[in-house]
């Protein structure tokens, strides 16, 4: 598993959710831990306890934060300047989205990710970081607008039932579900990768695949906590 593919997990996770979210109405916050953990340690390597309590202990930690408002994201002090310039523009690309520019935000991600891709003498840790950002945020922005748009889609009903959206206008919802994919990922790959270092050993293509488990098991709950506020704890 490469950075870049970090967002796929992402999908995986929301594709099975989709499924249980139609089947089960009213679910509270406890049910939705419950189901959200269980799905992000089923990522684990077999055997792999210290994965498994990841899932459990990163869906706690993202819905008790829910009622801490806007995450911050701090960057290291010797973080790549470049790519953090290329996620300023992935944030100022994502915020005030209403799904009507869809073609042309997918088109600035997928040029962001290339020059990502592409960047040398960067240090793995902040390029790890800034894949696996973009590739949660082009594979959430696909997610989402589907969901809230698509009638079809299987996660649409429990979206949209009640009146569930109704006190927020589509941009507003938009930009809070898929930021909160993004800066969770952001957030926790930059605390998990600090303890590479940014002269650690491994090479872009040599990061345990556990490793990027570990990241994506953040974003999954706090995007379920955005799109659903009600289960809030």
């Amino acid at each position: 598993m490469k950075a870049q593919d970090v967002g796929l997990l992402h999908t995986e996770a929301f594709d099975q959710l989709g499924d249980i979210f139609s089947n089960k109405e009213n679910m509270d916050s406890v049910d939705m831990m419950m189901e959200v953990s269980k799905i992000s340690a089923a990522f684990c390597p077999p055997n792999d306890a210290q994965c498994a309590a990841n899932a459990y202990k990163a869906t706690v930690t993202e819905f008790d934060r829910a009622s801490s408002g806007n995450r911050i994201i701090e960057y290291p002090k010797d973080f790549n300047l470049e790519v953090r310039a290329q996620l300023n523009k992935m944030h100022r690309t994502m915020r005030d989205y209403d799904g009507s520019e869809y073609e042309h935000v997918m088109h600035t991600l997928e040029e962001i990710q290339n020059d990502l891709q592409d960047m040398e003498n960067v240090d793995t840790a902040s390029q790890i970081v800034g894949l696996s950002s973009v590739s949660v945020a082009m594979e959430s922005t696909k997610l989402w607008t589907s969901a809230y748009s698509d009638p079809e889609h299987k996660m649409h009903r429990s979206l949209t039932a009640n009146g569930h959206e109704g006190h927020r206008k589509l941009q507003i919802v938009y930009e809070e579900v898929i930021l909160a994919d993004v800066n969770a990922t952001l957030a926790n790959a930059i605390d998990l990768l600090d303890t590479l270092g940014t002269n650690n050993p491994f090479s872009i293509f040599a990061v345990p695949p556990v490793f990027f488990v570990a990241i994506v098991q953040y974003a999954i709950p706090a995007s379920v906590i955005a799109a659903y506020p009600e289960s809030a704890p």
